[in-house]
């Protein structure tokens, strides 16, 4: 079965601005078997999103971006980058919790019922005030 591997996510302040990049990247590999599936016909994407990581004092986990979308990726490191504005990022604004989680989810789903490829993988979490 397909594996990701090394998910990994950065978030650099853009200096002078209220922007920020974000980058995440996951390591894909595909089996033989997959590849061949692939070669003739099999359609699978790749999708990055990063996600507001909450106790769950505040309800569950809350996506804030899709970083992008890729169809039928190849045994490879993926990085996705995308330019957001800082307050998109500040997920955590209260008196009480001004600290904000964040992580990239990677997901690679096959769209062919019957192949039910699902694997997801979660970035470690940065933690940050933004």
């Amino acid at each position: 079965m397909a594996t990701l591997t090394n998910p990994q996510l950065k978030i650099s302040l853009v200096s002078g601005s209220n922007q920020a990049d974000i980058e995440a990247s996951v390591g894909v590999s595909l089996t033989p078997f997959e590849q061949f599936l692939i070669a003739n016909g099999l359609g699978l994407s790749l999708r990055c999103e990063l996600w507001a990581a909450d106790s769950g004092f505040n309800g569950g986990d809350d996506l804030v971006r899709v970083v992008g979308t890729r169809p039928t990726p190849v045994s490879a490191t993926h990085t996705f980058t995308m330019r957001v504005p800082r307050s998109a990022l500040d997920e955590d604004d209260s008196i009480f919790d001004d600290h904000d989680e964040l992580y990239a989810k990677m997901r690679l789903r096959s769209n062919q019922p019957i192949f039910p490829l699902d694997v997801t993988v979660k970035s470690p979490e940065i933690g940050a005030e933004f």
